[in-house]
């Protein structure tokens, strides 16, 4: 018997999310892809699908992505409503920890763009979770109120970008919003308790 944990459960296509219904087409888990690639002697690519996903928290439901793969968890960013504060978006950023690195140090502030418009967030908070085998920083970021209807509206993707002084290269990650449209409009409709 073989036990997956649950980035390899994700990586093979085991796990399933709420909503996450009927699509046009069957999606392959990328582990059973990357096995096909390697016995049919073709090279290896990390792409992503940048499928959004709703998941249940709490009392509500957010909406992610994950930006790099499916089974990984860094470079996920995930959108959610908080019922304390009607009509502002957060955003949490999961990154790899680094060894000796405190996460309310790392980051100095961050640039959420949409297309043109951007927003320069000061106060971020941020935390280390240890996951099975792996360690994180979960950064939250409450978006500005002006920039909800057009996230949930018309903006096509989104850049977020973390800066510190002591780095000399900016930490960015960028995923298209509009296949996720749905899932995003659901999580703003169903906020959790926090």
């Amino acid at each position: 018997m073989i036990w997956f944990s649950a980035e390899l459960a994700d990586c093979w296509g085991l796990n399933r999310y709420p909503d996450q219904g009927p699509t046009t087409s069957e999606p392959i888990a990328p582990c059973l892809l990357e096995a096909l690639r390697e016995a049919l002697g073709r090279p290896q690519h990390s792409e992503s699908s940048f499928q959004w996903r709703n998941d249940q928290y709490k009392t509500g439901y957010v909406a992610f992505v994950r930006t790099q793969a499916d089974h990984i968890k860094y470079g996920q960013i995930t959108l959610f409503c908080r019922k304390k504060a009607p009509g502002r978006i957060s955003v949490l950023m999961a990154m790899a920890a680094v060894d000796g690195v405190d996460p309310a140090q790392a980051v100095e502030f961050a640039t959420v763009a949409f297309g043109r418009d951007a927003y320069k967030l000061d106060r971020l908070t941020g935390s280390l979770k240890s996951g099975e085998d792996e360690k994180f920083f979960y950064f939250v970021m409450n978006l500005p109120r002006e920039a909800t209807k057009p996230l949930l509206t018309r903006y096509e993707t989104m850049k977020i970008t973390l800066w510190h002084s002591s780095i000399s290269e900016a930490l960015s990650l960028s995923t298209p919003l509009s296949e996720g449209r749905k899932e995003i409009l659901f999580a703003a409709n169903h906020c959790i308790d926090r």
